[in-house]
């Protein structure tokens, strides 16, 4: 087997190649190429340089998908391990698919994080999750005051209210919340604590644990000190054993100073980073980019304007300090805040730019988008 293995990934679609680019830039040990093309493209390409250790193509509409892969199986070894995109979601295509010795199937547009997944199985580097868990994002602060409970509580809001997701929004600021007001609702004694509990959790211990805000969306925080710290404490465990009850959890990272806290944020599927432009910022993201994190986590880089409309510290320097560009920046909207703090509404709810671009913000969370790396120019 070489060395580095090879991925080539022919599509026709320019969103998909771009998603296949970034999940490619999170491998840096495996080679990835993707070309503008179709099946016959693909089958040109192995007669002329050989056959990959993964190869990507794409089906179109697949009405001559089976005469194609016939064709393309003449020219590559079984060992090669192929995937198909295809336009249509139907199992039975599926099936035959995989019947036929496809190694697997995806539907455009693709979901990233399960294309990601299933090339991390097909590198023989399965993620360790259970398959009944739903998607664990942490949004994680570069300091006090840089939006992270706002963005945290607006992103589980849209994704409660807007992508009919069952959510379980997580708080892990250890003295006081500002979750309830951020929502709009009051704050409620809670008759038990999840972070203690995490073993014994069920739908029962749950139910009485959530400040149930609507329907699909639950809060769990601590109240009056009674999480004034993690020692001791399997922060992680007890997030993974509440995504087993929801179909996404979001985590509340104030900082990364705990290592419970470092644990959770390597271990997210989604790691959103928000920063300031500041030079405390830029320390942070500098000393973050260096950490282990989990293979198949998307990492997602976001400027936010929350004091002011000035940037203390260039964007092109946050994004060398984190390894990846800023995917948006949140504009600065203090009549927005007001707004929401006055009417008892969240503010994605009350309108106005800085909610125009957290609904952005979710429609990329929910479709798998990543914050593009930054390439480094040879020393």
């Amino acid at each position: 087997m070489s060395e580095q293995q090879t991925i080539v990934v022919f599509a026709q679609d320019e969103a998909t190649r771009d998603t296949l680019t970034q999940i490619g830039a999170q491998l840096p040990d495996v080679g990835i190429t993707t070309t503008r093309g179709d099946l016959k493209a693909a089958q040109a390409h192995c007669l002329k340089h050989g056959a990959p250790d993964i190869l990507i193509v794409d089906g179109g509409d697949c009405r001559h998908l089976d005469q194609e892969l016939s064709e393309l199986a003449q020219c590559c070894p079984p060992t090669m391990k192929l995937v198909v995109l295809g336009q249509h979601q139907d199992l039975n295509l599926y099936r035959r698919l995989i019947q036929m010795g496809v190694s697997d199937y995806h539907a455009t547009p693709v979901d990233a994080d399960a294309l990601r997944l299933s090339l991390l199985a097909l590198l023989a580097r399965p993620a360790a999750a259970p398959l009944r868990r739903g998607r664990v994002i942490a949004v994680v602060g570069t300091g006090g005051g840089v939006g992270t409970s706002t963005v945290a509580a607006n992103l589980a809001w849209l994704l409660a209210r807007e992508h009919h997701q069952q959510v379980a929004l997580f708080d892990l600021n250890t003295f006081h919340s500002a979750h309830p007001m951020l929502l709009g609702a009051d704050y409620e004694p809670s008759q038990h604590s999840i972070f203690t509990d995490a073993e014994r959790l069920d739908e029962t211990l749950l139910g009485h644990a959530a400040h149930q805000l609507e329907d699909g969306l639950h809060l769990f925080y601590a109240q009056n000190g009674d999480l004034d710290t993690t020692q001791g404490l399997d922060v992680a465990r007890s997030v993974a054993m509440v995504a087993g009850h929801y179909s996404t959890v979001v985590v509340d990272l104030p900082d990364l100073r705990d290592p419970a806290y470092r644990t959770l944020a390597a271990e997210a599927d989604v790691c959103l980073m928000l920063h300031d432009h500041s030079l405390s910022a830029l320390r942070l993201l500098n000393l973050w980019q260096h950490q282990p994190v989990s293979a198949h986590q998307r990492r997602l880089l976001v400027a936010n304007q929350c004091r002011s409309k000035s940037s203390r510290v260039p964007e092109t320097e946050m994004a060398m300090a984190a390894g990846i560009h800023s995917l948006m920046l949140l504009p600065f909207d203090a009549a927005a805040v007001i707004k929401s703090e006055q009417q008892g509404q969240a503010l994605a709810q009350v309108g106005g730019k800085l909610a125009r671009q957290l609904r952005k913000l979710t429609q990329a969370v929910m479709n798998g988008s990543a914050s593009a790396p930054v390439k480094r120019s040879a020393a």
